[in-house]
């Protein structure tokens, strides 16, 4: 199995509709590709931090494949490309403050 972790932070301007519009395509996803187990997302809750503002990351997903080609099979596919041109708009920075890592791979 592959985790696929993505995490960003909101613009200031970014409405809560539009939060949620993203979040609902992501999970979307869930069956429209072979390969993926679960997807999993929303806000970052940190638990040595109080104040939410100085958070490097506010939101958050996090896709189980069930092995590399099920997620390179994602990464390369046009129909996740909408959700990641969304998540772009709404990420604080665009893609420079975008972070994307995988465990077990």
């Amino acid at each position: 199995m592959i985790r696929h972790t993505v995490l960003f932070k909101l613009k200031s301007d970014v409405s809560k509709q539009e939060v949620e519009r993203v979040f609902t395509d992501i999970l979307g996803l869930t069956n429209t590709l072979v390969g993926i187990l679960s997807i999993t997302g929303g806000t970052c809750y940190f638990h040595d931090q109080d104040d939410s503002e100085s958070q490097i990351f506010s939101h958050g997903f996090s896709i189980d494949f069930q092995d590399k080609k099920a997620r390179d099979a994602f990464l390369n596919n046009p129909i996740t490309h909408p959700v990641k041109n969304n998540i772009l708009k709404i990420a604080d920075g665009g893609q420079s403050g975008i972070y994307g890592f995988d465990f077990g791979a």
